[in-house]
């Protein structure tokens, strides 16, 4: 027989088709990982509502308000200590430059008048009281420079210096060092630093 006179082989009947079904499987973790972690708040699937957000917002203004509350007076702190510093320092220099003073001694020797190097205060003593006379009131800035009141500006500190006699029968004066430098009249400082200072025989 001839092959091409052969009956074509049966086919099997009945064969399903075969279908390749996918199915897509998302672990908790890795649903967890797709949305945000606030999201399930202890409520399944549900967010937070309106009242828990105001009540967190009331709650982070009242914590700010308090740390800035804080920050500013901090702040005032260290103001007030650097301000201190800087009076203690011009006290030393005011102090080191009467020390310094070059003497002038009247002709009768009852007066002597004691004029200092970097700042020019006059002093004049009583020789016979030992006593100075008479009170200074001058304007430095917290580099030791003296000062006119009408040129001050606001980028350097400027203190209130007031010369006095110091005790009786003592050749020394009171310095007081006051700030700020300018003020109404008749109002109290904010500080002020004080020492007597001997004249320089």
């Amino acid at each position: 027989m001839h092959p091409s006179d052969q009956p074509p082989p049966a086919q099997k009947k009945d064969a399903p088709a075969r279908r390749l079904r996918f199915k897509t499987v998302l672990s908790p973790a890795r649903t967890n990982a797709v949305r945000p972690s606030f999201f399930f708040a202890g409520r399944g699937e549900q967010g937070f509502t309106l009242a828990e957000i105001a009540v967190a917002l009331g709650i982070f203004s009242f914590a700010l308000v308090s740390m800035m509350g804080m920050l500013s007076v901090g702040l005032k702190n260290t103001l007030r200590a650097t301000t201190q510093t800087s009076a203690s320092n011009l006290m030393v220099g005011i102090a080191s430059d009467i020390k310094a003073s070059t003497v002038e001694t009247s002709p009768d020797g009852d007066t002597a008048v004691y004029t200092s190097p970097r700042l020019g205060l006059s002093m004049t003593l009583d020789k016979k009281k030992n006593t100075v006379l008479g009170a200074i009131t001058s304007y430095v800035s917290e580099s030791g420079i003296k000062v006119d009141p009408s040129s001050m500006d606001m980028i350097q500190k400027f203190y209130r210096v007031q010369i006095s006699p110091g005790a009786e029968s003592v050749s020394a004066v009171r310095v007081r060092v006051e700030w700020p430098a300018i003020r109404p009249t008749n109002s109290r400082p904010e500080g002020y630093l004080e020492a007597l200072v001997p004249l320089p025989l």
